[in-house]
């Protein structure tokens, strides 16, 4: 239930702005919770049938997974432009 709300959050951001810095620090804060990288990437993708907008987030996410399943790598590629 808290991945769900966690991407409703990410389908809000994508609709509301479109700014990917921030769509960024939700995905961030969705990792945070699951500590679980590849769960995470999965259900973004899940969720790309409701917010085509999130396809190429979760690609993204999923590379920095495949690179390296340090939590605070992939927070800090979000934070300088992994999108």
């Amino acid at each position: 239930m808290i991945q769900y709300m966690y991407l409703k959050k990410l389908e809000q951001a994508c609709s509301i702005s479109g700014d990917l810095v921030y769509v960024s620090k939700k995905i961030e804060q969705a990792c945070s919770i699951s500590r679980h990288l590849v769960y995470v990437s999965q259900k973004l993708e899940q969720a790309c049938s409701i917010s085509g907008d999130l396809v190429y987030a979760s690609k993204k996410i999923e590379q920095a997974c495949s690179n390296s399943g340090d939590l605070v790598y992939v927070s800090k590629k979000n934070r300088t432009g992994l999108f």
